[in-house]
């Protein structure tokens, strides 16, 4: 177990000799084992433990415990108190999350190259069965990875049951949690009912696991380049949103999939995206909702765009006073020049007016009832939600676009059109130029 254990870590590391590592250490046979392998090659390596304090006295012990280990092998020690005993929710998420949350940060502030965790092939197995109700796609079906960016599992090649011999081996001491030994968790249930039944009857069982995780990372490879090929041709972006055009992939039969892959990374889920792509009969304006973004269909295109923050609903400032302007997901910058240097914009984010006629502007989104003088309709009213009509806007879009107005007359549709009433003239002697970006 030594000699794979050094082939298959300087296979994932590179200049393995010179790298710092940073292995997590809940005191437990896996991580204690992988300290030992570790120290056995000589790396360079330190300890890290967190203290949620959610078992009172053995969490203290196994603080200790691991403080002991660290001493005995001659490595630093990096110990977190954080307190979750009296946190509501779910305690195993949030200890997650403020785990690796802390791992990273210690890899940024001590240097260290790498976070070392020691995932085995029996937890890469019950995620497999974990996943495999949960409808999570190809995705679930391919194990633990043994590398994500900066933290590497170089154990997962190995069964428990050789861990557990290894540590008899070599007369290892390590904590027992508790914890483990309930069915109150559908891992631990998985763990000690289902794959040593599966094991019984197939000895090879976990070897078979771990190829069929090999040809799945191969299949999942092409499968993935694939999907990709074909939203690479579908899709544009326009604004900071994502538009992918559904002309020449409505009918494919697995449409549902496609945008899966497509949406997953957004917070979609696979039972939202299966139950919206059955229809296949969208009105325009139907949408998808996660907890970040908005799917929302028009015209024979799927619009994927961040949900904006609306809670400002109106910001109000002198443009001689204040030149920069934040609201919502733009920017606006205001600057103010003699007449005789104005040049007429060419780009559909800058607009210029007559500094004169405006005083105290604000901006808002547009509501219903909205009108204003379209520049170059001679004067004649236009209503915000005819113009969104004729520019093709959808829903998106309308919702987002922000409205300059000076007291309460608009003087400008962002990106679209300005008010005639503001426009530079032959007498004008004073030009407001407006820009705005997407932040």
């Amino acid at each position: 177990m030594i000699t794979k254990f050094k082939d298959i870590l300087e296979n994932l590391v590179p200049s393995l000799s010179e790298k710092g590592l940073l292995i997590a250490t809940s005191g437990g046979m896996d991580s204690v084992v992988l300290a030992h392998l570790c120290k056995a090659h000589d790396l360079t390596f330190a300890l890290c433990h967190v203290n949620y304090h959610l078992r009172g006295d053995d969490s203290n012990g196994d603080a200790d415990f691991v403080s002991d280990l660290a001493h005995q092998l001659g490595v630093p020690l990096h110990l977190l108190e954080n307190d979750l005993s009296e946190l509501d929710g779910n305690i195993q998420v949030a200890a997650r999350e403020s785990r690796y949350e802390w791992f990273t940060e210690l890899l940024e502030r001590k240097g260290y190259d790498y976070i070392l965790t020691a995932h085995h092939l029996n937890d890469s197995a019950e995620t497999l069965l974990f996943n495999l109700g949960r409808g999570t796609g190809l995705s679930g079906l391919l194990g633990i990875p043994a590398q994500n960016d900066h933290i590497i599992r170089p154990l997962l090649s190995f069964s428990k049951e050789q861990i557990v011999s290894y540590a008899k081996s070599n007369g290892i001491t390590f904590r027992k949690d508790a914890s483990n030994a309930t069915d109150k968790y559908a891992r631990n249930f998985l763990r000690h009912h289902v794959i040593p039944k599966l094991v019984e009857q197939n000895p090879n069982f976990l070897s078979g696991v771990r190829n069929t995780f090999s040809h799945l990372q191969g299949t999942a490879f092409f499968a993935q380049q694939a999907m990709n090929d074909m939203l690479d041709h579908a899709i544009t972006v326009e604004q900071g949103r994502t538009i992918l055009d559904l002309e020449n992939i409505l009918d494919h039969p697995h449409l549902d999939h496609l945008l899966f892959y497509w949406l997953s990374p957004f917070g979609f889920s696979g039972k939202q995206v299966e139950d919206f792509a059955q229809s296949r009969q969208w009105n325009n304006g139907a949408q998808l909702l996660s907890e970040a973004f908005r799917l929302l269909y028009d015209r024979g295109r799927f619009i994927l765009s961040p949900l904006r923050n609306h809670h400002t609903i109106r910001v109000s400032f002198h443009p001689e006073v204040i030149s920069v302007v934040e609201f919502g997901a733009y920017r606006f910058r205001f600057s103010i020049a003699a007449a005789v240097d104005f040049v007429k914009p060419v780009h559909s984010n800058v607009a210029c007016f007559d500094a004169d006629l405006v005083d105290v502007l604000s901006i808002r989104h547009w509501k219903d009832g909205d009108a204003f003088q379209p520049l170059g309709m001679q004067g004649k009213s236009k209503t915000l939600k005819k113009l969104f009509v004729d520019a093709k806007y959808d829903l998106d879009q309308k919702a987002s676009t922000p409205i300059l107005l000076n007291g309460e007359e608009i003087v400008w549709v962002g990106g679209l059109r300005g008010d005639h009433r503001y426009r530079v003239r032959e007498e004008t002697a004073r030009v407001l130029r407006v820009v705005c970006d997407l932040i």
